[in-house]
């Protein structure tokens, strides 16, 4: 069967201006690189007043699906690592650190305490929610909610985080890249 010339050339602008939507649909979707060294801009910020901040930064990396989030407050550090695939993760919580910083004995009341934190890439914004449970499995004595809303500059030079919760919301956090 042979097919007349004039079909094909309209089926060909079809199929090329398929694959530069498909081009432009991955362009778009695609998420912003927030890895590097942030430093927390404490006069552009409204940080939490319950938690009094001095300085603080932030080095983020990531590896396909993970990333990791490494701050040092204060001069004290503290890791979170996520997997940004828009499903529920179950983390165990651990012990708080003791005032001096050194690693507490397992705490009872952590015993069955649960992170179910859901990560995930919203057009260009990284939206992270952790619901912490605390208490025996089936019987959550408490549950606490966090929000991040991540969202990266044009320029790819300041790192924005709006944080809400069970108790309040609307801190926000400003970090330059170094």
């Amino acid at each position: 069967m042979k097919i007349p010339r004039l079909a094909v050339a309209p089926f060909a602008i079809l199929v090329f201006a398929g694959i530069l939507d498909l081009a432009a649909a991955a362009q778009t979707s695609a998420s912003p690189d927030i890895t590097g060294t942030w430093t927390l801009d404490l006069s552009k910020s409204k940080p939490d007043k319950r938690f009094p901040v001095k300085s603080q930064t932030v080095v983020i990396t990531s590896s396909g699906q993970t990333i990791q989030f490494n701050y040092t407050t204060d001069g004290k550090p503290l890791s979170f690592t996520y997997v940004i695939d828009g499903k529920e993760h179950i983390t165990p919580i651990p012990a708080p650190p003791s005032p001096d910083g050194t690693k507490q004995p397992p705490n009872p009341m952590f015993k069955d305490a649960e992170n179910i934190i859901k990560a995930e890439w919203k057009k260009s914004a990284l939206d992270i929610v952790t619901i912490s449970r605390m208490g025996p499995l089936g019987n959550n004595i408490d549950s606490l909610f966090l929000s991040q809303h991540w969202t990266l500059s044009p320029d790819g030079k300041t790192l924005t985080e709006k944080t809400g919760s069970d108790f309040d919301s609307g801190h926000l956090y400003v970090y330059e890249k170094q």
